[in-house]
């Protein structure tokens, strides 16, 4: 990691805002990229030549790691007023696979209101843990329409479960980043020019692209304060060169997509807790190269060497991180080596 590379995305950020600024751009609205672009201002100059593996990771734990904008229950609030009121009506829901479908489509639709009745027995307690790992769930094949989701009004009405829906941006904004992502996203992979390489090249030109191009924002005076929505898009990642985990993981995954390769995102938590006690909640990538699937963290990569968390392994991953493991693909015993 150098220093450079960090000078360069600041300057790379202002020409950007400059560009928005002056009405030059055709992007998303002022607004929106005001918001977008005040967390981004890069993390401090550090020394990143550390000794030992126990420093390494109480330096990524510390500094690529941080709390997130987690949605939770709302209540009592009338906030749908700029949206139109987009209602996602589904007959029944009888499986968790119903109801995994039911909210992709409503957050496909970016409604307002999700409307079902429970069939054939089945019911689901729909609180806070429940809705996020739906969400979790969702994203992980489709971040790009299950942005922006800031939490939940769960009710029962006459039997049938509607479900509010609560938004951090606007609709207009919300569509337009969805418009705008896979427009970006391909602009960088011709940028990329990996069409003839192989799928191993191409998993490391990416892994190199968001290592060099990509800041992991500095939390500021408040460390344990929430980072902005923002950081944990895709979109703003690769526009404003700034982004925390989320972003980190998301947009490796629409990268490598894009190239043909499968890119899967866990979710889990670090093994070592904040200052508070509380669990640290990060985000990574699973690659699929020859027929078997890797361990990818970018944001670590970014943090420590460029290679370390790259095609490694499940065992590898469990020194710093837990994660549902039965939910994902298992990794070979030997990380990849490349050839």
């Amino acid at each position: 990691m150098n220093r450079t590379k960090r000078l360069t995305a600041l300057v790379l950020l202002a020409v950007f805002s400059a560009v928005l600024f002056s009405g030059c751009g055709t992007g998303l609205p002022t607004a929106l990229d005001e918001r977008a672009t005040s967390f981004a201002e890069g993390k401090r100059d550090m020394d990143y030549t550390l000794e030992g593996s126990r420093q390494r990771l109480d330096f990524l734990i510390e500094h690529f790691s941080g709390a997130a904008n987690e949605p939770d229950i709302i209540r009592g609030e009338d906030g749908h007023a700029a949206y139109g009121n987009v209602v996602v009506n589904i007959l029944y829901v009888a499986s968790d696979q119903d109801l995994l479908e039911a909210f992709r489509n409503a957050y496909e639709a970016t409604a307002t209101q999700l409307r079902f009745t429970y069939a054939n027995g089945y019911s689901a307690t729909l609180d806070q843990d429940r809705l996020g790992d739906l969400l979790r769930q969702v994203r992980r094949t489709d971040p790009i329409n299950s942005i922006g989701i800031r939490g939940w009004d769960p009710n029962e009405v006459d039997g049938v479960q509607v479900i509010d829906i609560y938004y951090h941006f606007s609709r207009q904004e919300l569509l337009k980043i969805k418009e705008q992502t896979p427009v970006l996203v391909k602009e960088i992979v011709e940028q990329l020019g990996t069409s003839e390489q192989s799928d191993y090249q191409k998993i490391c030109a990416v892994n190199r692209y968001l290592c060099e191009n990509v800041v992991y924002p500095d939390p500021g005076p408040n460390p344990k304060r929430p980072y902005p929505p923002q950081a944990q898009i895709a979109y703003y990642t690769l526009k404003n060169h700034s982004g925390v985990c989320e972003g980190y993981a998301t947009a490796a995954a629409l990268l490598l997509r894009e190239m043909g390769i499968e890119c899967d995102i866990p979710y889990g938590v670090l093994n070592k807790p904040d200052a508070n006690g509380n669990p640290i909640k990060h985000a990574w990538n699973l690659v699929k190269l020859h027929g078997q699937w890797y361990q990818m963290d970018v944001t670590w990569n970014d943090g420590a060497s460029s290679t370390e968390y790259l095609l490694t392994t499940d065992l590898h991953m469990r020194s710093s991180r837990s994660w549902r493991y039965s939910d994902y693909e298992k990794t070979p015993l030997m990380r990849y080596r490349g050839i």
